[in-house]
């Protein structure tokens, strides 16, 4: 089944502002912060450049301060983020972050037993001292210490537990419960990490937005915009998702409804089509990748009849979409969540990529583009760290690059980790079967937990000590944004940190310091810390600049006339060919024993960062592995572990736009809730009418491993086979009070599964039953 524009209509998807508007996507429509004093104030405000935090996307920000406060917040139109000023709902509601009287604003210690919510006030000398004498007792264990949440490269909080105290276990929070396994596929199919960047939407023809809401979710605020102009100017959207979400009615010309967790099967039969039907491009295949033979002979199983009877999408829609995305130049395929939230994610995304790459959709305007960024140098000369045991075992997961967030469980009852660090990590709420984790925290065994964080949730509750993070309206940073030139933008204090929050990696700077890391704590500034970064670029622009001079540039530096597309047919020059060599069965060009360049047509390029220099639609690592080498279809491990008799309905989580990836930095937001004050579950109307279950009944989700009650949302906009609730609910957290006991968590129905390949947090494969309470 395919909807098209006009049935979307029918259905009500599409607001009568949104269905009705012209050339421009109106995402500030709804502006928060407005009404308090700032009209009257408007002689002595003064604008502030920043960079938002409330999501991962840094989008730039325009604080405006009145008498030292901060009373609104706009969009920074200098900001390739969100061009032209945009702004989402999340960014423009971060004054009442910045100002939420539940802040946690002083250095507080636990009294009481571990997560029994007790702490008194301290002072900072007192937690620096708790947290070096932790970190001194295990210099000579450093394995034993993990810090886990944002972790960013070239700050403190990286630089000194990773290479100066040595420690193996840097967790990233993005990383496995966002975008592992697609960054890992990216990187092992043609040699760069993808996360939420690598669109180019304003020169794209086709769109397929699969398992990603871009206008709930947009990560980077001047997508929808992006979407909207492309569409303007002739661009088709095709929204692939079990459920109607908001994208296919703003943006889609077709929503097709995919039964959930059935992904690869429609990506084999597309590539099928592409391949039987010789609609490929043929001189990119031809001449930069590897294994199209083993694809063309693997690929003749998955036909789109096949696909069908999995997928529950007719086989003329699957062989109709093909044709379009082959033919329909450029094109791209934008997938996140809805994707990444299942065990075969990392396969699924090959499957993408490959789709891309036959099509010719690769570092093209339009298509995948891989993104640079400017040059950031390292503060401080690095040392390299002895090599020790992680959590994660490299020989059993060889793909993985982030310790998977949940092996801290494992680790703490094995005792293997004594001191955890985290910073914007709550894996109490956001990791599914958060009773084990209680478990692993409550068994006596970690020594020391300390949490860097703005609000106490409730993973924060547990902790030894809770140290109060400076927001991101109160700190230095140097960030980088997606773009196909060097670019990048800082983050300033708009306004002063409240009460004695600090910004952690000062705190990190001070305590190394106290331990006489004098290599590596040369600075307990911030401010400093970024020009050193600066300072230290391989780039002689970028070396030349400070955290004030990009200010005064209105808040972002840019180069747009380095842009450069088709990275991989860059020419080696004479000093990189000199004293190299030519593998005549590969073409690689050696040098040092490693492959700089590979030959085509008698050029050597740069090629590609991958084993071959080319794009690997065959992957001889993974191979080597033990794994798949080309995507292959099985039905994913969370389906085979219960019984659809008893089970019968495939539950999948989302995020909304007040709750997307944002942690504490929007859970207890006033604002935010006044946009969906509670959640609910999403049910289609044939499957609710066969249960007995009319629209806002309370009914119960049941797993094999737990249960929730929400009320019921009956719509035509579901898959049959498939229910969704909004992630970000369901808090039990005192001290927020905004946030507390709200809604349901859909973490308390999910099993906890992971990919085992790319070591993604595999949520949204989880089979249940759902009866009317009552």
């Amino acid at each position: 089944m395919k909807i098209s524009r006009r049935s979307l209509l029918k259905l009500g998807t599409v607001t009568g502002v949104a269905a009705g508007m012209g050339a421009r996507w109106p995402f500030n429509a709804k502006v928060f912060g407005q009404g308090q004093g700032v009209a009257a104030a408007a002689e002595a405000a003064k604008m502030v450049p920043g960079a938002c935090r409330v999501c991962g996307g840094n989008c730039g920000i325009l604080g405006k301060v009145v008498d030292g406060r901060m009373v609104k917040i706009d969009g920074n139109p200098t900001n390739f983020n969100n061009r032209d000023g945009a702004l989402c709902v999340k960014g423009n509601s971060g004054t009442k972050f910045e100002y939420d009287p539940d802040r946690v604003l002083y250095p507080l210690q636990r009294v009481g037993a571990r997560g029994e919510g007790k702490f008194k006030r301290i002072s900072w000398d007192e937690a620096r001292e708790i947290v070096a004498e932790a970190l001194t007792k295990y210099k000579e264990t450093p394995e034993k210490v993990v810090f886990s949440g944002v972790i960013n490269d070239y700050e403190p909080h990286n630089d000194f537990f990773k290479f100066f105290y040595g420690t193996p276990n840097m967790v990233g929070r993005g990383r496995s419960i966002c975008d592992a396994s697609k960054r890992r596929s990216t990187d092992i199919t043609f040699g760069w990490e993808q996360h939420h960047n690598g669109y180019d939407f304003l020169n794209s023809k086709y769109i397929i937005l699969w398992g990603r809401s871009i206008s709930h979710g947009p990560h980077y605020a001047g997508t929808p915009r992006d979407i909207w102009e492309a569409k303007q100017k002739g661009a088709k959207v095709v929204v692939i998702d079990p459920r109607c979400q908001p994208d296919a009615g703003v943006f889609a010309d077709e929503w097709v409804p995919i039964k959930a967790g059935t992904d690869m099967a429609l990506a084999l039969a597309m590539i099928n089509v592409i391949v039987e039907e010789g609609l490929y491009d043929k001189e990119f295949v031809e001449k930069w990748t590897v294994g199209f033979d083993k694809l063309t002979a693997h690929i003749k199983q998955y036909t789109p009849a096949w696909a069908a009877g999995i997928t529950g999408i007719p086989t003329a829609t699957i062989t109709a979409i093909a044709r379009e995305f082959a033919r329909t130049k450029p094109a791209y395929i934008d997938w996140q969540k809805g994707i990444l939230f299942h065990s075969d994610a990392f396969q699924v995304g090959r499957a993408f990529n490959i789709l891309m790459g036959i099509t010719g959709n690769i570092d093209v305007p339009g298509g995948l583009v891989i993104n640079v960024g400017a040059k950031k140098g390292t503060a401080v000369k690095f040392p390299t760290p002895p090599k020790r045991p992680g959590l994660t075992d490299s020989k059993k997961y060889p793909v993985v690059k982030s310790h998977m967030l949940f092996k801290i469980y494992e680790g703490i009852l094995e005792d293997k980790v004594k001191v955890w660090f985290l910073n914007e990590n709550n894996p109490l709420h956001s990791i599914p079967e958060p009773a084990r984790l209680k478990g692993a925290l409550e068994s006596g065994k970690l020594e020391l937990m300390v949490a860097f964080e703005t609000h106490i949730g409730e993973t924060a509750m547990y902790a030894d000590l809770i140290l109060p993070d400076a927001t991101c309206y109160e700190r230095w940073q140097v960030l980088g944004s997606r773009a196909v030139y060097p670019n990048m933008h800082v983050r300033t204090p708009i306004v002063a940190p409240l009460g004695e929050a600090k910004d952690f990696n000062e705190f990190i700077l001070e305590v190394a310091k106290d331990m006489g890391y004098s290599d590596f704590a040369v600075t307990t500034i911030m401010k400093e810390y970024a020009n050193l970064v600066l300072k230290n670029s391989a780039d002689p622009e970028v070396a030349v600049l400070t955290v004030d001079a990009i200010k005064e540039m209105g808040g972002t530096w840019e180069k747009p006339s380095a842009a450069k597309y088709k990275k991989h047919l860059s020419k080696l020059s004479e000093a990189e060919l000199a004293g190299t060599t030519v593998d005549e069965a590969t073409g690689k060009v050696i040098k040092d024993g490693a492959a700089v360049g590979v030959m085509v047509d008698g050029v050597a390029y740069k090629g590609f960062n991958t084993p071959s220099k080319k794009f690997e639609i065959y992957s001889a690592q993974l191979a080597g592995w033990g794994y798949d080498a080309l995507p292959t279809y099985v039905v994913p491990e969370g389906y085979k572990l219960d019984s659809e008799a008893e089970y019968p309905l495939r539950f999948v989580s989302y995020h909304g736009i007040n709750t997307a990836q944002t942690n504490a930095r929007t859970f207890n937001n006033p604002y935010l809730a006044e946009v969906r004050p509670e959640n609910y579950l999403d049910i289609n109307a044939d499957t609710a009418a066969r249960l007995g279950i009319r629209d806002g009944d309370l009914v119960e989700v049941l797993s094999a491993v737990g249960k929730v009650q929400v009320k019921a949302h009956i719509t035509q906009g579901m898959q049959p086979d498939t229910v969704a609730m909004q992630h970000g609910f369901g808090h039990r957290t005192p001290d927020c009070k905004v946030a507390n006991s709200r809604g349901a968590s859909s973490n308390d129905v999910s099993r906890l599964l992971f990919d085992p390949i790319g070591g993604q947090v595999a949520s949204n494969e989880t089979l249940v039953k759902v009866r009317k309470i009552g």
